[in-house]
């Protein structure tokens, strides 16, 4: 067993005066799903997250993921992330919702647990319930060349 300790620092000094933050959390972890991959313009499944490991290869174990960090290693292009959310939760390849975000060059994208932690819903209803994220896909959302990224996964075994 080890600590993951996470510190989030913004540092500023704005019309004089010091508006700087800083936040620390720690996490009791035993396993960590860490790469650096290059993407392009099309799809790249970097993160898949079911029930247990065996259902599919290479999957996560959903109630085991605690901590998700995606940095956009790139010095330019944009960074492109789609969040694949399973609302029906039996462990489907064809979850039936969806959200992208863009990450810009150098930053990252910090998420919790992937385990019911997205709601869906459009502007005539909205699901309160919670629902799993089963697949995180990046590509390049600025055009057809490479861009490198790093995903961290941290977790503890229920």
């Amino acid at each position: 067993m080890a600590t993951l300790i996470v510190t989030h620092t913004e540092t500023l000094t704005l019309d004089g005066r010091n508006r700087s933050a800083s936040k620390t959390f720690s996490l009791d972890v035993d396993n960590i799903y860490e790469r650096t991959l290059s993407v392009a313009a099309s799809a790249t499944t970097i993160a898949v997250f079911k029930s247990t490991e065996a259902i599919a290869d290479g999957s996560i174990d959903i109630q085991e993921a605690k901590y998700i960090r995606i940095t956009n290693t790139d010095t330019s292009d944009l960074l492109l992330l789609t969040f694949t959310i399973d609302s029906s939760e039996n462990d489907a390849t064809d979850a039936n919702e969806f959200i992208s975000v863009g990450v810009t060059a150098g930053e990252s994208f910090i998420l919790g647990t992937p385990h019911d932690n997205a709601a869906v819903g459009s502007m005539m209803s909205t699901d309160t319930n919670l629902h799993d994220i089963s697949k995180i896909e990046a590509r390049n959302g600025t055009d057809s060349t490479n861009l490198k990224l790093e995903i961290y996964v941290a977790g503890k075994e229920s």
